[in-house]
This record gives structure tokens, C-alpha cells and sequence, in this order.
């Protein structure tokens, strides 16, 4: 992985969480005095992890699109 695609990852993980994090906090206030702090963190873990898995397939996809147009393009040249 070179620099860049470090860069790009760290961008797509902070801009998934900062875009999660609104729903985070309401579902916070929603759950206050009504859970632990432990199934409150283990809730939001997996809500967190939920999203960035179904960012990342996305990613994928779309990945493995631009690889397969690149691919017709150069077949056609």
C-alpha cells in the first residue's frame, strides 16, 4: 500500500464516522439511564462497525467496476 492509499482509507473511515457519529449521539441520548455503559458501548461498536463494513462493500464494488471498465478500454484500444 503506498502513501496515498493510506491517505485515502484514513479519509473514507473518518468521513464514514463523522457522517455515523450524528446517529450515534442521538441514539445515545435515547439510551441514557435506560442500559448499562457496557451494552451502550457494545450498541454503538457494532452500529460503527455495521456501517463501515457496508462502506467498504460498497467501495469494493465500485473498485471492482472502475477495474473492469479500465480493463474494456484498454481491449478496445
Amino acid at each position: 500500500m503506498t502513501r496515498k492509499d493510506v491517505t485515502n482509507l484514513f479519509k473514507r473511515f473518518l468521513i464514514t464516522f463523522a457522517c455515523t457519529l450524528p446517529l450515534l449521539i442521538a441514539l445515545g441520548f435515547l439510551l441514557t439511564n435506560k442500559v448499562s455503559d457496557f451494552v451502550m458501548i457494545v450498541i454503538f461498536v457494532v452500529i460503527a462497525g455495521a456501517v463501515l463494513a457496508i462502506e467498504e462493500y460498497i467501495h469494493y464494488k465500485l473498485y471492482k467496476k472502475r477495474e473492469r471498465l479500465k480493463e474494456e478500454q484498454i481491449q478496445k484500444k
